[in-house]
């Protein structure tokens, strides 16, 4: 079977999910066209010589993804399933390095599906060491001390707070756009990478008799701004994944912050800039507002200096961010 198969097969891919999201859904004559005819393709290519081939990889992982489009979660995880087994047969993640692009692709897959179903991830990729070497050859700056004169909560785990000094990093480096400039796509992903999987490393409070932590809050918000990098565009997004808000309601819900106006208000903004109104965003704009007046923050100009102590990403949070806050102060 050619690699031109898999052409056809990824385009029917893609324009079954174009259509689950952007046309009639499951309803769409089109998309259930096109995703009977890349189901074929797939299974022709796994019967074939190049079943473990990159190419086919890459069906899968196609597969998946429209899956969760559908929100058809036991079938999403039968091609996951059948992906981890594939890379095993092949020699693990580390047999894939010679395809970039396929390992990233990868990664974000494995990643999506265990925000969605908040199990253990099926692989690990840390690439930040060399990512910052890459950064200093290339004159971008991505300072580690720097950031860690910007931690206001320097108790955190050593591992948690080793991530909020990248992710704060990630924020000083993007509020800068002639840096950003420097960077590539494929550079851009192994940070989003790196950082969320040694974040799915360190354990989430998860409802036992024992109150969140202000490392909660952090598990969760950290996630969360990472999440808005690259899972959604603008405040429109493919997937929900309603797990993480109520990790995020469990953490605003508890007294853990009741003192931590500023942590709680950051929380809260990245929160608004993140839920949709299909996740019941209600409840967020008094949380808002509520932290808001305790901080005695009259203007949008006062939020924002709360808001640059954290993680925040101005020219991708602001204009979310102005929606949050009118919404929550003028209703």
């Amino acid at each position: 079977m050619s690699d031109e198969a898999a052409f056809y097969c990824n385009i029917a891919l893609m324009q079954a999910c174009n259509e689950l999201f952007l046309g009639g859904g499951e309803d769409s004559p089109t998309a259930m066209y096109h995703l009977s005819n890349g189901l074929k393709y797939v299974r022709e290519r796994l019967e074939s010589e190049d079943a473990l081939a990159d190419s086919t990889m890459g069906l899968v992982i196609s597969l998946i993804t429209q899956e969760q489009v559908r929100s058809q979660h036991k079938a999403a995880r039968v091609h996951m399933d059948g992906l981890v087994r594939m890379i095993e047969m092949r020699g693990g993640l580390e047999s894939l390095e010679t395809s970039l692009p396929l390992v990233l692709k990868t990664c974000k897959t494995d990643i999506m599906f265990t925000l969605e179903h908040e199990g253990p991830p099926r692989f690990f990729r840390n690439n930040m060491l060399n990512i910052k070497k890459q950064f200093k050859d290339l004159g971008v700056p991505f300072d580690f001390r720097k950031s860690r004169g910007l931690v206001q909560h320097a108790g955190l785990s050593p591992a948690l707070l080793e991530i909020l000094m990248d992710v704060i990093s990630v924020s000083t480096l993007f509020n800068d756009l002639t840096s950003t400039s420097k960077i590539d796509l494929f550079q851009y992903q192994e940070i989003i990478i790196s950082i969320l999987y040694r974040i799915f490393a360190i354990p989430f409070h998860r409802g036992t008799s024992l109150p969140p932590t202000i490392g909660d809050a952090y598990h969760v918000g950290l996630t969360l701004f990472i999440m808005t990098l690259f899972l959604q565009h603008g405040r429109k997004r493919m997937l929900q994944y309603h797990n993480i808000v109520r990790r995020l309601r469990n953490v605003l819900d508890s007294k853990v912050l009741d003192q931590e106006h500023e942590l709680k208000f950051w929380l809260s903004m990245v929160g608004g800039v993140w839920v949709s109104q299909d996740d019941g965003a209600e409840w967020l704009p008094p949380l808002v507002r509520s932290e808001a007046k305790k901080m005695r923050l009259t203007g949008w100009e006062d939020a924002k200096s709360v808001l640059k102590r954290y993680p925040w990403i101005h020219p991708l949070h602001d204009e979310a961010g102005v929606q949050v806050w009118e919404k929550a102060i003028h209703g």
